[in-house]
This record gives C-alpha cells, sequence and structure tokens, in this order.
C-alpha cells in the first residue's frame, strides 16, 4: 500500500481478514451504500457502470443517467483533472485520499461530493464513494454571507464615523467631548484646539478643568460632575488660563456606550449678559452659498477660493483638485478668452457680462456668463468671479454663428498680446468651428467628417479632444 493511501486512513482495522473474509457481493454492496451518500462503480477505463445513493434529494441531479457515460463527462469542467488524478491513483494503490467533485445539472446548483476510490479485489472495477457535500457547503455559504454583511456594517459605520468628524471638526463653535466619570477631554474640534492654542493630539487625556483659570475651576468641577449625575444641562461663565476673555460654557450630558458623557461647549462673552453667536447672519459668507458659481483668484487668475457650486460646474472632486490651477483651465473655448477677460479687468476693474464657455474636466463645454471684479481691500490684487450659466440666447455662437470675437475685442488686445498668439488663438478658434460645421453636415459621422476635412481620422480624434468637442459617434 502506498504512502499516499496510509496517510488518507485514521486506522485501519488489523485483522481485516478475520471479519470480512466471509463477505458476499449483498453485503459488500449494502457496506458501499450505507457507508456514503453516493457510491458509484467505475469500470477500468473510468466509466460510470452503476449507481447507488439512498438520500431521495440527489435524485433530481439523476444519477442513473450517468451509467455509460465516463465519469469525467459528469462533472463540472474544473473537476475533470481531479476525476483524472483519482483514476490514476488507483492504479497504484488500493485506496485514494478524498477529493471534491463537482456534478453540474441545469435549473440547479452544483451537487457537490467528496469522493474516495477503493479498488475490488479480484476486479478490475473500483469503487467510488461519495460524501454529499451540500450541508458544509451552505454553511460555508452562509458563513460568507455573514461576513459579507458584518463587512458591509462596519462599512456603514467607519462611513457614519467619518461623517459625524467631518462634522464635529467643521462647526465653528468650540467644543470638547468630556469622559463624565474622569472629566478627561476624549475629543476636540479643530475650533476649541485653536481657541485654547494647542493641538488636538495633546489635548485628549488632559482634565478640561486645567484649560480654565484656578480660581474657577472648583466651580467647573461642581458643574461638570451635577451634569453628569443629574443627566441635565447646565452653563457657567468661565475665563480661559490663556487669554483674558469671558466665554460662557455649557455642559449637555449624553449616553455613550452605557455612560454618561459631557458635551462642552464654549461661546464667547462680547458684552456683559451677551454672547457673541456662531449662527448670526454673515453676508460675506452669504455670498459662498448662492446658487451661482463663486471664485476668487489671484491677479493673474489663479484660483484661492472656489465655492461648491464651481466644484459642481467643472466636475472637480475636492477644492484641492482646483486651488492652485489658473482659471484659464476651464474659461473659454480657447485661452484667448481667459486674456481677453483679464485685460478688460485690468484696463476697466471689473466686467459685468462676459459671454464665454465654462470646460469640465471631462472636456464637456456649457454656455455662461461671467461677471468679475478687482477685489478692494488689503489684497487688492485678487479678483473676484460669478459664473452663471447662460439661459436661452447665451450671446455665445454655436457652429452657425460667427466668430466669437469682434475685430474690435482684438484690436484691445495688440501692444498687450503677441501677435503670433492672437493668431494661434484665431486659428485654433476657426478649426474648432469648422470640425463642428464637418461633423454636424455628417450626421456627427467622424469618418466622414474627417475626409471631408482632409484629414486622419487619428488626426481629427486628436483635434475634437484638443478643442473640448466630444459628442457620441453615430456610424
Amino acid at each position: 500500500m502506498s504512502d499516499r493511501a496510509e496517510k488518507t486512513r485514521y486506522r485501519p482495522f488489523s485483522r481485516p481478514s478475520e471479519w470480512f473474509h466471509d463477505v458476499d457481493h449483498v453485503a459488500a454492496a449494502e457496506l458501499a451504500a450505507v457507508g456514503s451518500d453516493i457510491a458509484l462503480i467505475l469500470s477500468e477505463r473510468g466509466e460510470v457502470e452503476d449507481v447507488s445513493y439512498a438520500n431521495a434529494s440527489l435524485q433530481p441531479y439523476a444519477p442513473d443517467k450517468w451509467i455509460g457515460r465516463p465519469w469525467e463527462a459528469t462533472v463540472t469542467s474544473e473537476s475533470v483533472d481531479k476525476v483524472r488524478t483519482l483514476l490514476s491513483d488507483i492504479t497504484a494503490a488500493r485506496s485514494t485520499r478524498r477529493r471534491q467533485i463537482n456534478h453540474p445539472k441545469e435549473g440547479l446548483p452544483d451537487l457537490p461530493v467528496n469522493y474516495a476510490l477503493v479498488a475490488i479485489d479480484g476486479s478490475s472495477s473500483t469503487v467510488a464513494l461519495g460524501q454529499d457535500l451540500r450541508k458544509i457547503a451552505d454553511m460555508q455559504s452562509r458563513m460568507v454571507q455573514n461576513q459579507l454583511e458584518m463587512e458591509r456594517e462596519y462599512r456603514d459605520l467607519r462611513q457614519a464615523e467619518t461623517r459625524y468628524r467631518m462634522l464635529f471638526q467643521l462647526i465653528a463653535q468650540p467644543m470638547f467631548i468630556v469622559d463624565g466619570d474622569l472629566l478627561r477631554i476624549l475629543d476636540v474640534n479643530r475650533a476649541a484646539a485653536e481657541l485654547v492654542e494647542r493641538p488636538s493630539s495633546r489635548l485628549v487625556g488632559e482634565t478640561v478643568t486645567t484649560l480654565f483659570r484656578r480660581g474657577a475651576r472648583e466651580d467647573i468641577d461642581a458643574v461638570l460632575e451635577a451634569a453628569q449625575r443629574q443627566g441635565t444641562a447646565d452653563s457657567l461663565e468661565v475665563r480661559l488660563a490663556n487669554q483674558d476673555g469671558s466665554y460662557a460654557m455649557t455642559v449637555q450630558p449624553f449616553r455613550d456606550d452605557g455612560k454618561v458623557n459631557l458635551l462642552v461647549r464654549l461661546r464667547q462673552v462680547t458684552r456683559e449678559g451677551e454672547e457673541t453667536d456662531s449662527d448670526a447672519f454673515d453676508p460675506q459668507g452669504l455670498i459662498w452659498e448662492l446658487p451661482e458659481a463663486v471664485v476668487v483668484t489671484d491677479g493673474e487668475g489663479i484660483v484661492e477660493q472656489p465655492n461648491d457650486q464651481f466644484l459642481n460646474m467643472v466636475k472637480a472632486v475636492t477644492r484641492e483638485h482646483v486651488i492652485g490651477r489658473n482659471l484659464n483651465s476651464w474659461v473659454g473655448a480657447a485661452a484667448i478668452d481667459m486674456q481677453l477677460l483679464m485685460s478688460n479687468l485690468k484696463e476697466k476693474g471689473e466686467v459685468r457680462s462676459f459671454s464665454t464657455v465654462i470646460r469640465d474636466d471631462f472636456g464637456k463645454a456649457i454656455p455662461v456668463r461671467i461677471a468679475a471684479k478687482r477685489l478692494t481691500g488689503p489684497r487688492s490684487s485678487r479678483i473676484g468671479f460669478l459664473i452663471s450659466e447662460a439661459t436661452g440666447d447665451s450671446g455665445y455662437p454655436s457652429v452657425t454663428g460667427a466668430l466669437p470675437y469682434e475685430p474690435s475685442n482684438f484690436g484691445e488686445l495688440v501692444g498687450r498680446v503677441p501677435l503670433k498668439e492672437l493668431l494661434r488663438e484665431a486659428s485654433d478658434i476657426i478649426e474648432k468651428l469648422c470640425i463642428e460645421a464637418a461633423l454636424r453636415q455628417t450626421g456627427n459621422n467622424r469618418a466622414s467628417a474627417a475626409e471631408m476635412l482632409g484629414l486622419s481620422r487619428q488626426s481629427l480624434y486628436i483635434k475634437l479632444k484638443r478643442h473640448g468637442v466630444g459628442a457620441p459617434e453615430a456610424e
């Protein structure tokens, strides 16, 4: 008996000849049938000669129809090599180790069976004893589903935590989350860290009362302990240890993981009995809430502050993707648009209605009107842009209109922009209009448009991408 066969058994019978010497064929068949969920008799060539199974749930897989067919023809494609390996192993040993074989059936999940082969003395046939693995596979599937569900819930929890942390850090009012028992800081937002002039990492774990002047610490302790014990909000006027201003401290208890912790908020008192209200009307902040896109740049057009509407307009994911780039990355069908706009700003200080287009980061262009003004104040070189989508007649010509620049407009740029650059920009505009006209006349068939323009198809694609002409192709 080979080493492989020896390793498959836990312990063989010590005297098999004594126990099984007179076992007849009926008893042997019953042993094979009872000792397995399904048993196959295989010929020397690997064909199924007979089948036995006791579990009625196997009948839908029609094992009876396997008789007369090669065993490997009854299994899935990934199990064919395993069948061949088992048949090869049985020629060198009296038994083989088990291998999982899958039987396919249309309309049903594959039938997984764990087979071991045993040779029959005095016969060229082999018995394949199989163990039905559907219950184990079902259990494994449920475990996988449970694991996926746990991972999904964990991901949702992490997303909720991320949202909480983002909102907590963005709140302008200084806030501390304090352990209700030990009165130590558990978390602190950015506004609070800036107020006490210490990094958040050094504040976490410190007793919250140490942030205030010594004379008032006992009163603060009493308010915190009372709020934690009674479960009701309380407030107290306090002074920070690092500055002279007075603050109204509000303590709000809340239940957190089976214990009561405290949310401590601070509001500066500007006059006796009057607190500053972080939610007061802010006309400057209102500008950033307008439905139009708002951008502030330096004197050269480099973006410093975009609002959310501008990010949506140019399809930018974050402010960091926009800040530091020149506004001409998005404004205008060509770079000359931004040059003309900046030239007017330099001469007049403001532009009330400038028709052009905004190109997003995916190449799509929409007609817009821009109002711009040089901002007054300490940084007078800054420029504010208000960009709104043009409705109806945008004033920006389509391919059927004339050039988007009057000769007088080009004349305003003479002396400010090199002639070579002006000619190049004009050439680009004409090229774009010609391409759009060719696409329109050919029903957006790019192959026909390229032939009409005397270009190769690849050259046309390059120019389409450069000019931001990205309509889908209709062949």
